[in-house]
């Protein structure tokens, strides 16, 4: 499934087939602006800041697409796997934004501007996530008491969720 920034570079994420391929390393995505493509990201790849054995899976699906800026910076949702890792907590999105993958959000963790206790419990499919020219992740995120939208420039923050008031709509609040 291909996604191409303004610039025309292009991201394509693919499933693989051949020797030693199976469904934890099964997913792939590549970049290219001029030349060949280049591999940009394999599933079963070690989950950067986490134990040895903890691996990024994903894209997860052909609706979770990754995404590409004009400065080659990709971002997609993935599934962490491995020792200590519950489904209740593996949902991801990752981003090269600033230079190397990071991860943005996970499920399981407290949800920004949101009162404590209050995580994320998973993320919309499609769009998956969106990235910007400047490096700024932004998603629609679940969690244990609504939904919300969320961006990451530097510093992950609630846009807009559940319940915050709606500006230039007094006494109305997001659903």
């Amino acid at each position: 499934v291909p996604a191409i920034s303004d610039n025309g570079t292009i991201v394509i994420e693919a499933m693989l087939q051949g020797p030693g391929v199976n469904l934890a390393n099964g997913r792939a995505v590549w970049t290219q602006s001029s030349g060949p493509l280049t591999l940009a990201f394999r599933s079963g790849t070690q989950a950067p800041g986490f134990a040895a054995g903890v691996t990024i899976n994903g894209p997860q699906g052909f609706s979770n697409i990754p995404v590409i800026n004009d400065l080659g910076e990709f971002a997609l949702q993935g599934t962490l796997a491995g020792p200590g890792i519950a489904p209740s907590t593996g949902s991801t999105i990752w981003s090269t934004a600033g230079g190397s993958l990071h991860m943005v959000a996970r499920s399981g963790s407290q949800a920004p501007g949101a009162p404590a206790g209050v995580n994320f419990t998973g993320f919309f499919p499609y769009p998956s996530v969106l990235l910007n020219n400047s490096g700024e992740t932004a998603f629609h995120g679940f969690t244990s008491v609504g939904e919300g939208i969320w961006s990451e420039r530097g510093v992950l923050h609630a846009v807009a969720k559940t319940g915050d008031s709606a500006p230039a709509l007094p006494g109305d609040t997001f659903e």
